[in-house]
């Protein structure tokens, strides 16, 4: 498979090395990775190198795109809604964007049936794939799981960079939580740019507790994932290259052995290769969106200093539509009711200040059993009917703007354009 790089960091990095080591893979064009350029040369000489990435998608460059989080353009997102356009598969380092825009691109991958796969470091190590194992099936060695940890020490603890790694460790404990209901999270200073002391507990499926806490350490940085059960605490320990996590559980000694040694980002890439010779009904991109709107949270609830609820709703542009349109109908009546009101007190003061009868009218066209104000209102002129109907006419509008629906339908990709 031939793959294009748009961006470089540690984590792409090492996909390129596990594609350099694979005889049926290779890099062929590489852009915007002037960081990494002298690297990325030695394990893809064969690649062409450019600044400008857009022909990517519009010629046959390459099978499949690998996204890194670092890019070197403005504006990012854009470049995102762009890739999920096209029907090209993609690789994308987690995280990628705000959950905002992670949503919107998740309607737009529903939209195009588009196979887009999020790469977690570490997702596919050796010792995580064997920490999953330990609370799989009815009986395990930890007994029945009571809580997730996750305990980072971390050097830079600005506040972008802190609620991004909790986007990507939300990711490693939602195998264990399964669905985020609630998050709350506590911090010396809910304002300050930066985060050393942050505290997020979680709440997920049947009640099972998750907390994950950073603190501010030197360049020395650590991270333990602990899976608290009724009979044992296993601990994966965290380190910048994935390959080197290890696993323990309390009472043995020694590191958990694991069966399989390969390495995390050949085993991303294993995976992504198959799913792309047998697309499924694949919702990764989904999840990785819940687990940045987790990250979202985290600020909102600091903020706001309380316990938020996760909805977990689910989004398409259907959905988006119908909700505008209901919006918008609910602000249609609001306004229509008001310009009822309003005009009805107007007409009301208007008419009396507005008559005034002559004498000739008085004398020669009234008699005496019919008041004037009756006969002044038979010679007053009525309004056209097309005057007289127009609270109608806001409903009739908003009523054809259902049609847009119809009208806009974006094309869906069928599996032979892959």
């Amino acid at each position: 498979m031939k793959f294009a790089l748009l961006g470089s960091d540690d984590a792409t990095l090492r996909l390129v090395q596990a594609i350099a080591a694979d005889s049926a893979h290779e890099v062929v064009a590489v852009y915007g990775a002037e960081q990494h350029q002298r690297t990325l040369f030695d394990l893809a000489p064969g690649a062409s190198f450019d600044t400008d990435w857009e022909p990517v998608i519009h010629e046959p460059v390459a099978d499949a795109i690998i996204v890194a989080r670092q890019t070197p353009w403005e504006d990012r997102n854009d470049v995102l809604r762009k890739l999920f356009q096209c029907d090209l598969p993609l690789l994308i380092v987690h995280p990628a964007c705000e959950a905002i825009v992670a949503f919107e691109l998740e309607m737009i991958r529903e939209d195009r049936q588009g196979l887009v796969l999020p790469f977690v470091p570490g997702q596919h190590s050796a010792a995580y794939r064997t920490a999953t194992q330990l609370v799989s099936g009815q009986q395990t060695a930890l007994g029945e799981l009571k809580q997730v940890v996750v305990e980072r020490t971390m050097a830079t603890t600005s506040r972008p960079v802190v609620l991004d790694q909790v986007a990507h460790d939300v990711s490693l404990m939602r195998p264990f939580l399964k669905t985020v209901r609630r998050v709350s999270a506590m911090a010396p200073n809910a304002d300050a740019t930066t985060l050393a002391d942050l505290t997020v507990n979680m709440t997920g499926e049947s009640g099972l507790l998750g907390r994950w806490n950073v603190s501010h350490a030197g360049q020395h940085e650590t991270a333990q994932l602990k899976l608290v059960g009724a009979a044992a605490t296993a601990v994966l320990n965290i380190s910048a290259d994935p390959d080197q996590w290890s696993l323990t559980v309390e009472g043995q000694s020694q590191a958990t052995e694991t069966d399989d040694p390969v390495p995390d980002a050949s085993a991303m890439l294993q995976a992504f290769a198959q799913l792309v010779e047998k697309p499924t009904a694949d919702t990764a991109w989904m999840a990785a969106s819940r687990d940045i709107e987790v990250a979202d949270t985290v600020e909102h609830s600091l903020r706001r200093g309380k316990t938020l609820e996760l909805h977990q709703e689910q989004l398409s542009e259907e959905n988006t539509f119908k909700g505008m349109m209901a919006a918008g109908g609910c602000f249609l009546l609001l306004i229509t009711l008001a310009i009822l009101v309003v005009g009805s007190v107007f007409e009301g003061v208007q008419r009396p200040l507005s008559y005034r009868p002559s004498e000739a009218d008085q004398t020669s066209d009234t008699s005496p059993d019919e008041p004037a104000d009756a006969t002044a209102d038979a010679k007053r002129p009525g309004r056209a009917l097309w005057i007289r109907l127009w609270p109608a006419y806001p409903f009739a509008i908003f009523l054809a703007l259902q049609g847009f629906r119809l009208v806009f339908i974006a094309p869906r990709a069928t599996s032979d354009k892959r």
